[in-house]
C-alpha cells in the first residue's frame, strides 16, 4: 500500500498547526562494536547513548513565525505530531529562508529529538485555513552602513545552533526510556549572504560593520514580521562567465538575533504597573534585599520572553514573571519582568541591573541602591 498527501500537517505544542510542503523524519540509535584483542571484527554491539533523530520542515510562510521564538531561546523542548507520529523533545536546530525571485518566502526548519518515536502512521483529513503569502515581491528593506536596498539582488539567511543532551548517570548501562536533563547548547551562528550591485573588493582586517532590517509584508504591503541584520561583513565574492553578468556576493557572521537593545528601567514592586510614561520613571531605586522590582522596556511583541538572566553586580535575582502593560496616558505598550532582588548583596551597593535580552545584554537606565531596612523610596 502507498499514501499520498495532499496537505501535510505538523501539530507542534498540541494546539498549533504548520501546513508544510514537505516534512522528513530520521531515526536512528547509538551503537558502537565491541573490540576484542587480537581480533579485527566485531559480532556485537553496545548502546553508547540515547537514541537520536531529526525532523526537517519545509513550509511557506504567511505572518510571523512562532518558530523563530527558539532562536530567541533555544534548547526549549517542543511537541511534535506528524501523522500520529509523536515526539516530546524536539529542539530547534537550524531556521533559513531565502529571498531571491518573486515567488512566497519560504523557510526550512529542523529539530534534533532524542527519544524514541512514539505512535503509529495514520491517515486523516484536515482543513486547510486560507491565509495570505508573504511573497518575495514585497519585502522591505532597510538601508545599512554599506548596503543600500535598491542594490540588493537577493539574500539568504541562515541560524544553526548545536545542542548535546545532557544524560544524567545512571547504575546500569541502559539507555531505554531514559529521562534527559534537558540540553546543552553551544553559541548561536548566524549565517547571512548578500548578492548585490556593489562591485568593490575592499574589506578592512577587522571587516566592516551592518546593520539592516529585512521585512516580509504581506500583499497590501503591511509588515507581518521582520529580520534583524546587525553583524560583520567578512567575506567579498565576486564572479563573472563569459556571456553572463558579473555578480557580488557578501557575506555577514552575526552572533545574535540582531534589533536595538531597548532602554529599560527600575520600578518599585509595590506599584507595579501604576506608571504613567518612561519620563516619570525613577532614575533611582532605593530596595532592601528580596524586595520585589518591575523592570520595564518597549514592547516589540517579542521584547521580554526570552530573557532569563537578571543580575545585580554578579548576583543573579529571582525572575517571578513576565507580561505587558499599558497605562491610558503611555503612548506605547510596554513589557516588563519582575524579579526579587538578591538577599546577599552588601548594603550600600549602588549599580544598574544587567538584564540579558533577545539582543544580547542592557544594563537599566535606572540604579539600585541597596538598604538594609526593606523601605521601598522614590527619587
Amino acid at each position: 500500500m502507498t499514501y499520498s498527501f495532499k496537505d501535510l500537517v505538523l501539530k507542534i505544542d498540541g494546539d498549533k498547526e504548520i501546513y508544510c510542503n514537505s516534512v522528513s523524519i530520521d531515526y536512528s540509535t547509538s551503537l558502537e562494536g565491541v573490540e576484542v584483542v587480537g581480533k579485527k571484527e566485531s559480532n556485537e554491539y553496545v548502546t553508547t547513548g540515547p537514541p537520536r533523530g531529526s525532523v526537517s520542515l519545509n513550509y511557506y510562510l504567511t505572518g510571523e513565525d512562532f518558530l523563530f521564538d527558539d532562536v530567541r531561546v533555544e534548547g526549549v523542548p517542543r511537541e511534535l505530531d506528524f501523522a500520529g507520529l509523536t515526539l516530546n523533545s524536539g529542539y530547534l536546530m537550524s531556521y533559513s529562508f531565502s529571498l531571491d525571485g518573486d515567488g512566497p518566502v519560504n523557510v526550512s526548519t529542523k529539530f534534533d529529538f532524542f527519544e524514541k518515536v512514539r505512535g503509529t502512521f495514520e491517515t486523516g483529513q484536515s482543513q486547510l485555513p486560507e491565509a495570505d503569502f508573504l511573497t518575495i515581491s514585497n519585502v522591505q528593506l532597510s538601508d545599512g552602513n554599506y548596503i543600500s536596498s535598491d542594490e540588493v539582488e537577493s539574500l539568504s539567511y541562515g541560524y544553526s545552533v548545536a545542542l548535546s543532551p545532557k544524560v544524567p548517570i545512571r547504575e546500569d548501562a541502559s539507555f531505554e526510556e531514559i529521562p534527559l536533563d534537558g540540553v546543552v547548547s553551544a553559541p548561536k551562528k548566524f549565517d547571512i549572504s548578500f548578492k548585490c550591485r556593489k562591485y568593490d573588493l575592499d574589506l578592512p582586517i577587522d571587516g566592516v560593520a551592518e546593520t539592516l532590517r529585512v521585512n516580509l509584508a504581506n500583499r497590501h504591503d503591511t509588515v507581518q514580521t521582520y529580520y534583524d541584520i546587525n553583524g560583520i561583513i567578512h567575506t567579498k565574492k565576486m564572479g563573472v562567465s563569459a556571456g553572463g553578468e558579473l555578480t557580488h556576493e557578501l557575506s555577514i557572521a552575526q552572533g545574535n538575533i540582531g534589533g536595538d537593545v531597548p532602554q529599560l528601567y527600575l520600578v518599585p514592586g509595590d506599584i507595579g504597573g501604576a506608571f504613567t510614561t518612561p519620563t516619570n520613571w525613577p532614575n533611582l531605586l532605593v530596595a532592601a534585599p528580596g524586595d520585589s522590582a518591575f523592570i520595564y522596556g518597549p514592547d516589540h511583541g517579542q521584547s521580554f520572553e526570552a530573557v532569563d538572566n537578571v543580575s545585580f553586580l554578579g548576583y543573579p535575582c529571582k525572575i517571578l514573571g513576565k507580561g505587558r502593560t499599558a497605562h491610558e496616558l503611555a503612548v506605547d505598550t510596554y513589557a516588563y519582568v519582575e524579579v526579587s532582588l538578591p538577599y546577599n548583596t552588601p548594603e550600600g551597593a549602588k549599580a544598574p541591573l544587567l538584564v540579558r535580552t533577545p539582543a544580547g545584554q542592557s544594563y537599566t537606565r535606572s540604579v539600585l541602591s541597596i538598604v538594609g531596612d526593606g523601605t521601598l523610596d522614590l527619587f
